[in-house]
């Protein structure tokens, strides 16, 4: 029998978005342990930085901050 998972409800969503401007690479890859001369890390960067660009085209940054209490 396959068991279908559950989907996430918005909380969830709202609560693993990018809710902070990842900064450059080289400061990204120093916070998050990566190295700076990883294509994986490259890849990772630019997926933060899509994110965070649609999250401020989104919500304003009141807006913003309300979602940074989200945990």
């Amino acid at each position: 029998k396959i068991i279908m998972p559950k989907p996430p409800t918005p909380y969830e969503i709202l609560a693993c978005m990018t809710k902070y401007d990842p900064g450059s690479f080289v400061d990204f890859c120093r916070e998050y342990g990566y190295d700076s001369d990883s294509k994986t890390a490259d890849r990772v960067y630019a997926g933060v930085k899509e994110e965070w660009l649609n999250v401020c085209r989104i919500w304003n940054d009141s807006e913003i901050e309300e979602l940074c209490e989200i945990q």
